[in-house]
């Protein structure tokens, strides 16, 4: 079972507890189960950098994009039959792409918000006159400086935190510190990519 290995390796590398991992479903780590903006979040995070762009036209053609190269949802993914997107489809998780000689496809995916690109994505880099941010240099997201910069200063906290957890070894002590943090973030993304 997948889900049981997932919880092996958290255990393995101290993000969660034997004893957590036995009672998952009361487990203080599983408290945003159903918000599903936050599980798109993580998988963005884990599948970096497997992410498209979805590009809609006024006639509602659609193409997608990793980087420079097109690619195309699989018939079989949800989203293949799809002709019309929401205006804020735009960024696509996928789990793997494969291909035959004439395209590449991608079946396993979700739609995630530009934030989470700022905060688990590559660099970030805020175009203060364009008024947009370019992650890992392809990405561009329209938004204000002032929300590039702080999304950057919060992604940049994020890594010092990950960071004092592969190297503190009082993983409680950790999890008191940086409650208020990782709250923060949550409702960044709930607030914002609902």
């Amino acid at each position: 079972d997948s889900r049981r290995q997932f919880l092996d390796l958290l255990c393995s590398i101290g993000f969660l507890d034997k004893s957590d991992a036995a009672n998952l479903k009361q487990s203080a780590f599983n408290r945003h189960a159903k918000k599903y903006e936050l599980v798109h979040a993580v998988c963005a995070a884990g599948f970096y950098p497997n992410i498209a762009r979805l590009d809609q036209t006024p006639a509602m053609n659609i193409s997608l994009w990793h980087n420079n190269e097109r690619i195309y949802f699989h018939g079989k993914s949800v989203n293949a039959s799809k002709k019309r997107f929401q205006s804020s489809d735009k960024w696509v998780v996928f789990h793997e792409k494969f291909g035959t000689t004439h395209r590449t496809s991608v079946a396993t995916t979700a739609f995630v918000h530009p934030f989470v690109l700022c905060l688990f994505g590559g660099s970030v880099v805020v175009k203060h006159t364009e008024r947009k941010v370019l992650v890992d240099g392809w990405m561009e997201l329209p938004m204000a400086a002032q929300v590039g910069v702080f999304l950057r200063e919060i992604r940049k906290q994020l890594d010092l935190l990950l960071q004092k957890v592969f190297e503190q070894s009082d993983k409680k002590q950790i999890q008191r510190m940086d409650n208020d943090m990782i709250e923060g973030i949550v409702a960044i993304l709930s607030s914002e990519c609902a």
